[in-house]
């Protein structure tokens, strides 16, 4: 019977033609009467829920022919592969075998991964994920312990334990030289500040969490000297736990127990410590010196800026005012004449009574104002402190500090070092800044409600003779920096000082125990063929989600309670490690479809002693997801014990 080509009557008859084995063109001749139609045909036999009504027709016919030959006692076993019918493309759904938080250490025993390993040979999954915490590098966070000669061996021997971890997990793999599964491995964590520090960036104090990688930052050289850079990453993660507190009159921290701090010793030389080491005597860095040698302006346009910065006025239209009590008012006088700058000068009386809600305690003076005909400098406001002043020479912040001192500030008695400025909150924050990277130690304090001031001492550390140390639990984000010189400056608590950086990435080329061996890209994951991803980027294989663990988008946490409510809250499928348990959830979906969650987050065979015994009593094996797709899989839980008794001593 011959078809309209444009009806569906000719569909079920052209299914079961291409499932018995006929061709395109023999079925367009003898369904549609013209063999030409058969483009329109082979587009319909590509449409997927053509194709597996065909390849379920092929599958019956087959099983009745060998039903049939079997009754009949026929040998119909010689089924070529090129008699086959053409079933068109059947997608395979992957097993995915998933391994979390292996910590290999190497004071402890890494035959679990020869274990690990023998079962993926055994089973060769199609993709094995790794999600973080393989590396367990120990001597990161602990620096202090030694000489960096020590130290360096003593990281080289963590390095060779995760090394001679991934060779125990790929002896096995190796004798299956035709078996490649895709490997994939999600990055772990870092030690960090809390979200109330500050760092100095060109443009001024920016809150840790909203540093960029396009920020120039403060940082510091062997010699105290500043330097600008780049951050070469960011670090940023939630943290459940202790945090170390500081807290003097000229030192404010708050960070992780093992973040990393500078210090200078009796000596004058500048070490570090973890934070949960450093006692309570010590001195830290709380300014650098700049190199600035071209002294373009003269000292007398360095002070006559320092004035407008300070007690001027701004009108919108026109030039500025200067300001000065009337005993005072000769210095501005003489400034003027020896620039050869027009000004008018007109006299006020002043009844006041009060300044910044302080009693006078004599009647105020007159005061003197100065009308500039014209302004030479590059000062436009009272607000902060110009951008030239970045630039000045030591010598010149001298001059120009001196000037802002004598307008708005005062000198402590018999303190040939200290100078006090006072001003509005913006103001002082510019001053701090500045004299923070000119060789002085500035904090800043509201000792009136509105009203501020930035203490100054001539000097790059100060010694922390009286400090208030305390450990407090704490669930939030912390953030660090990476930089190249391994420190940045920061506020805290209105204090500046230098600290340490995260240290995924450092390089220590003096001593060659270290070269070749620090930062992802010298860790030996492309040698074994695992593809790298960023800490906490989710890597999705089949609608399913892997990653160390789910963080919040908006507020970074990481995402609490059971499988379930993860799976709930999230609406996508996922497996995390991180949380040292064994959780699972499956929930179905208004489409009909079903959500897998699961939480496995520990495979290594050895005791953490800071976990205790009940710490230390959970799952600790595999998961293995079989027949992954549309963002379901059936799971399987493999235990370490499974494996150890299975592969012991093989």
């Amino acid at each position: 019977m011959v078809y309209d080509i444009n009806t569906d009557d000719w569909y079920k008859d052209a299914i079961l033609m291409k499932a018995q084995g006929f061709s395109t063109r023999h079925i367009a001749r003898s369904l549609l009467g013209n063999e030409n139609h058969r483009n329109r045909l082979n587009a319909f036999f590509k449409r997927e829920d053509v194709a597996d009504e065909i390849y379920h027709q092929a599958c019956q016919i087959e099983l009745n022919k060998q039903i049939e030959s079997s009754v009949a006692g026929n040998d119909y076993t010689d089924w070529k592969k090129k008699d086959k019918p053409s079933l068109g493309a059947v997608k395979k759904k992957p097993t995915i075998l998933v391994i979390a938080d292996t910590q290999a250490k190497s004071e402890e025993s890494l035959e679990y991964l020869l274990w690990i390993g023998k079962y993926i040979a055994d089973k060769k999954p199609d993709i094995i994920v790794h999600i973080g915490d393989h590396f367990d590098l120990p001597s990161l966070s602990s620096y202090d312990k030694g000489t960096a000669k020590i130290e360096g061996k003593r990281l080289y021997k963590d390095i060779e334990a995760g090394v001679k971890g991934f060779e125990f997990l790929n002896l096995e793999l190796e004798k299956h030289k035709d078996y490649n599964p895709r490997k994939i491995f999600c990055l772990g964590d870092h030690e960090c500040l809390t979200p109330d520090a500050e760092v100095l960036t060109f443009n001024g104090f920016k809150k840790i969490e909203d540093v960029t990688t396009e920020d120039v930052v403060a940082s510091m050289d062997e010699q105290y000297r500043l330097q600008w850079d780049k951050p070469k990453s960011l670090i940023r993660k939630y943290h459940t736990g202790n945090i170390v507190k500081f807290n003097s009159r000229s030192f404010s921290f708050s960070g992780t127990e093992n973040h990393r701090m500078y210090y200078e010793t009796s000596g004058g030389y500048i070490r570090e410590k973890l934070a949960k080491d450093l006692t309570n005597n010590f001195k830290v860095i709380t300014a650098l010196n700049s190199e600035n040698f071209c002294e373009k302006l003269s000292d007398e346009m360095v002070k006559l800026s320092a004035w407008l910065c300070t007690d001027s006025h701004f009108p919108q239209r026109g030039n500025p005012i200067l300001y000065q009590r009337e005993s005072n008012a000769h210095k501005i006088r003489e400034l003027l004449r020896v620039l050869n700058i027009e000004y008018t000068e007109k006299k006020r009386e002043r009844n006041i009574t009060q300044i910044c809600g302080k009693q006078l305690k004599k009647p105020c003076e007159a005061g003197i104002e100065f009308h500039l005909h014209y302004n030479p400098t590059s000062v436009t406001n009272n607000k902060t402190l110009p951008s030239f002043v970045r630039r000045l020479s030591e010598k010149q912040w001298e001059v120009f500090l001196e000037t802002i001192i004598d307008a708005d500030g005062s000198i402590p008695t018999k303190a040939v070092d200290s100078r006090v400025f006072y001003g509005a909150k913006e103001m002082c924050d510019s001053v701090q800044l500045e004299a923070s990277l000119h060789g002085w130690t500035a904090s800043l304090t509201e000792y009136r409600n509105s009203h501020w001031r930035v203490n100054l001492v001539k000097r790059n550390t100060r010694k922390q003779e009286v400090v208030t140390k305390t450990v407090e639990n704490y669930e939030g984000m912390v953030y660090c920096l990476e930089m190249p010189l391994e420190n940045f400056v920061i506020r805290q608590g209105n204090k500046v000082h230098v600290t340490g950086n995260c240290r995924l990435d450092r390089y220590i080329d003096e001593h060659p125990e270290l070269q070749g061996t620090l930062g992802v890209d010298k860790l030996p994951f492309a040698k074994y063929g695992w593809e790298v991803h960023p800490f906490l980027k989710p890597v999705e294989i089949e609608g399913i989600f892997f990653v160390h663990y789910l963080a919040n988008p908006m507020s970074g946490k990481p995402y609490g309670g059971s499988a379930m409510n993860i799976l709930k809250t999230v609406g996508r499928s996922f497996v995390v490690g991180h949380k040292q348990c064994l959780d699972i959830a499956i929930r179905p979906t208004i489409d009909g479809k079903q959500q897998l969650g699961i939480v496995n987050g520990a495979c290594y065979d050895h005791f953490e002693s800071y976990k205790g015994f009940v710490g230390n009593n959970h799952f600790r094996g595999l998961t293995v997801l079989h027949e992954c797709s549309d963002g379901f899989a059936v799971p399987m839980f493999v235990s370490l014990d499974y494996m150890k008794e299975k592969y012991y001593g093989i």
